[in-house]
């Protein structure tokens, strides 16, 4: 499990103040409003977590939020863990650990470029054992919707050279963030 350090401890304190005043008061008006800023705290770190591969600590975070309520934020996040878990029948390897046979081809998309909108798209992919990419998902993006089709589009196209177990071709699962910065 996780240790209790840290930011850990200070959501764990959160909560326990939280869990307070829900059970003295629980018609104050401010727990609706303290509810959603310390679920979105947690929400912030299993993200964290979830981009560090760290399945256990996303999945344990998740479970802490979920004790403070339902969410469209909470949703949505137990969307990208299931996601992540589907994916990981498959060995899970590092993107910079493989060998792209070709280059990542981004397009910025017009509009965003227009109206100055950076951001970025974390995607979860398998890289087949024929070097191809199939199964594209996107896990993350910021801000949502924008960059996600150029993104999807861009690592569509990559292809690797066949990763290797044992002399043999193989399949694995993977995840890259495209950083879309307008250029200046």
């Amino acid at each position: 499990m996780i240790g209790i350090t840290g930011a850990f401890a200070g959501i764990c304190l959160a909560l326990y103040f939280l869990n307070q005043l829900r059970t003295a008061d629980p018609k104050n008006s401010a727990i609706a409003e303290l509810k959603g800023a310390v679920q979105a705290q947690i929400l912030d770190r299993a993200n964290a977590a979830l981009g560090a591969n760290d399945m256990e600590k996303a999945e344990a975070l998740a479970q802490m939020a979920a004790e403070i309520g339902s969410s469209p934020d909470l949703d949505a996040f137990n969307g990208k863990l299931r996601q992540r878990f589907a994916m990981s029948d498959l060995p899970q390897v590092a993107e910079k650990s493989l060998t792209r046979a070709n280059k990542l081809e981004v397009q910025y998309p017009a509009r965003a470029m227009q109206d100055n909108v950076e951001g970025w798209v974390e995607l979860g992919y398998t890289v087949a054992a024929n070097g191809s990419v199939t199964n594209v998902k996107i896990i993350n993006s910021q801000p949502a919707n924008i960059f996600d089709a150029a993104a999807t589009r861009a690592v569509g196209h990559l292809r690797y050279k066949p990763p290797l177990k044992d002399g043999k071709p193989i399949s694995v699962g993977t995840m890259v963030r495209i950083v879309f910065v307008v250029p200046k």
